[in-house]
This record gives C-alpha cells, sequence and structure tokens, in this order.
C-alpha cells in the first residue's frame, strides 16, 4: 500500500510539473513541428528515461543537499549559464532563413536528443530533493532500493505523460495554423529568457 501510494503521489507531482511550458517539453513540441510526431514521441521517450535518472539522484542526494545548501546554489547557477547559451542560439536558429523542406525523420537522434535535452535540464533535481524529503515519513528514515525505484519510475512515467500530451496537443494546433513551426525558435528563445530571469531571482534569494 506504501507502495502504491509513493508511486501515485510522485506520478502526479511529476505529471503536474512539467504542465508548464519549459525546456522539454517545448522541445519536444519543436521537434514534432520540425521532424514528425514519431520524432518528437522518441524525444519525449529519451526525455523521460532521463528523468528516471534524475529522480534517482534527487532522492539519493536529498539528505547532502540539504546539509550543504551551496550545491543547490551550483546546480542553479550551472543552469543559468545553460540557459543563456540555448537562448543566444534559438535567436540565433530563429534569425535564420526558413526552409519549407521538412528535416528527415531519424528515430535514433530524436531520443538522444531527447536525453541530451532533459539532461541539461538541471532544474528537475532540486525538484526531486525536496519532493522525495516531503514524502519520506521521518527525515532520518532513507528510502529502500524498491522505494528508490518506485518513486523514479513514477517521475518518469508522469513526466511521459504529460510530453504525450503536448504532443497530441500541438498536433492538432499545427494541423489548423501549420507557419507555427517557423516560430517555434523564437518561442524558445522567449522562453529561455523568463527561465533565466526566474533563476537569477531564486540565485539572489538563496
Amino acid at each position: 500500500m506504501e507502495t502504491l501510494q509513493l508511486f501515485s503521489i510522485t506520478f502526479a507531482v511529476a505529471f503536474a510539473g512539467v504542465f508548464p511550458p519549459g525546456i522539454v517539453n517545448m522541445s519536444v513540441v519543436k521537434m514534432s513541428f520540425e521532424r514528425s510526431p514519431k520524432d518528437g514521441l522518441f524525444m519525449a521517450i529519451g526525455a523521460s528515461l532521463t528523468v528516471f535518472f534524475q529522480a534517482m539522484l534527487g532522492v539519493i542526494f536529498a539528505r547532502y543537499i540539504f546539509r550543504h545548501p551551496e550545491a543547490e546554489g551550483m546546480l542553479l547557477r550551472t543552469g543559468l549559464i545553460v540557459l543563456g547559451i540555448l537562448f543566444i542560439y534559438f535567436i540565433i536558429q530563429g534569425n535564420k532563413k526558413k526552409n519549407v523542406k521538412k528535416i528527415k525523420s531519424v528515430s535514433g537522434w530524436s531520443f538522444l536528443k531527447g536525453l541530451g535535452v532533459s539532461a541539461i535540464n538541471v532544474f528537475p533535481i532540486p525538484f526531486f530533493i525536496v519532493i522525495s524529503t516531503l514524502l519520506k515519513k521521518s527525515p532520518e528514515v532513507e528510502y529502500s532500493l524498491n522505494s528508490i525505484f518506485t518513486f523514479s519510475l513514477a517521475a518518469s512515467l508522469g513526466t511521459f505523460l504529460m510530453l504525450y500530451l503536448y504532443l497530441i496537443s500541438f498536433a492538432k494546433l499545427d494541423q489548423k495554423k501549420p507557419h507555427l513551426k517557423y516560430y517555434s525558435n523564437y518561442v524558445m528563445a522567449c522562453l529561455m529568457l523568463i527561465l533565466i530571469l526566474v533563476t537569477t531571482i531564486r540565485i539572489y534569494y538563496e
């Protein structure tokens, strides 16, 4: 019963956590626009697999992070640098001359890109650190191997379900307004700028 409860709560939290537009879900949508929905799906699978390991790290390092608050600050500063680089990248991509021709679908590459995009998104690790800590009965009680696996699997599946819903929703939108894909780089750049501002505020007030 405790395992089912841990799975259900973690699944719901991970599902809700990916609902706001972020680097991972919007990258999946962008992949679907530029290549194909199949590539977007493979990218979502890759991203969800990375989340599995991020959640596992969150559980394992929860105690260390809370004993060493500077570690979270280091993660945020690393994320800020990555976001800055991505912001510049998407601006450059958006200013390039648009080509109407679809890029050839390569599912393996899309899967690897999903792994990579999710990996450079360091924000889920502090998120899962907090969640795993809140779900423990006592701060001194450590998760068992079974609980760590259950927590990580639920986080991964919850993330995948929300990414899949993003794909379905934006695929229908793209059919009605195909030109939206041409502005996806600018959308991503704006998102990076918002995340840069939010991260900077978090670092300032930590």
